[in-house]
């Protein structure tokens, strides 16, 4: 077995892993003589037998490890700043309470609908506890909830008309409380992919083709790129749907589905043999014959 593997899904690391038969590193979480499910083969060519399927693969003991975990609901800055002031708002609001009761029960201060008898302290004490307690709910700010939502949407719109994708309400305020990002471009801001979008060259009816040269339709029959895959194979069904060639000339656009692709490859070409690539000649050969 001679080839290389990207193990970027399991390890993070864009770069090719090199895979040989001999074990070489025996304490090494990924082995070099395994091929992990979910790991892509980049070159080589080789033969492996199966050890592990579903949860018992790679990938499915990390699923396992992070279905045992437990759920941690972490606050936002925001939610922070509010408790803290809720709990020093609670400690003022208790103060005031003691203070208020104190001066209503020495005043004599009474309810004048419910008067009480001058004997009956208990009565006193109570309409004493009552009106600090009216008087401590005046106090608390009821708008702090309804400001601070209106605050997280207005800064999820102003994200929006950004082009900025908010999921979460909470995440306007994690973004608003950043002052460093650190993250890793290959396989987070971008997919470490190269992949040819556009294939110029071949022209309809005489028309002028990229080198200016005139082309006729009937040289569309045969294309040296269409319904093959990088490994020398045919592409499968699983595949057709995303992928497509298409010709531009002076205007005009030929869009070939990956099925027609497949169909023109399958009756003009007559596979014979093929020769594998291995890492040193990054070259795949395969043998055909035009039928």
């Amino acid at each position: 077995m001679d080839l290389t593997a990207n193990e970027a899904v399991l390890t993070g690391e864009s770069m090719e892993v090199s895979k040989s038969v001999e074990l070489k590193d025996a304490d090494a979480p990924f082995r070099s003589n395994m091929l992990y499910s979910g790991t892509e083969v980049m070159t080589g060519y080789g033969r492996a037998e199966v050890t592990d399927t579903g949860m018992r693969t790679q990938v499915g003991l990390i699923a396992k490890r992070l279905g045992q975990q437990k759920s941690v609901t972490e606050k936002n800055p925001l939610m922070l700043s509010v408790n803290k002031l809720a709990t020093r708002l609670a400690g003022v609001l208790g103060v005031v309470i003691l203070l208020a009761t104190s001066l209503a029960f020495a005043t004599g201060f009474q309810d004048p609908a419910r008067p009480c008898d001058a004997a009956d302290m208990g009565c006193f004490l109570k309409g004493s506890v009552l009106r600090a307690v009216v008087m401590t709910v005046a106090l608390i700010p009821h708008g702090i909830p309804l400001v601070s939502t209106i605050m997280l949407r207005v800064g999820g719109l102003a994200m929006a008309r950004n082009n900025g994708v908010v999921m979460k309400v909470s995440a306007v305020d994690y973004l608003a409380a950043t002052t460093v990002i650190c993250t890793d471009k290959t396989g987070t801001l971008t997919e470490g992919k190269m992949t040819a979008s556009v294939v110029l060259g071949i022209c309809q009816d005489d028309a002028l083709g990229a080198a200016g040269t005139s082309v006729r339709e009937s040289s569309l029959s045969f294309y040296p790129l269409k319904g093959l895959s990088q490994n020398g194979g045919v592409f499968p069904t699983a595949e057709l749907t995303p992928l497509g060639i298409v010709l531009r000339c002076r205007g005009d656009i030929f869009a070939f589905t990956a099925r027609q692709m497949l169909e023109m490859a399958m009756h003009e070409l007559l596979h014979l043999a093929v020769i594998p690539m291995y890492t040193g000649p990054s070259v795949l050969s395969r043998l055909v014959e035009l039928v």
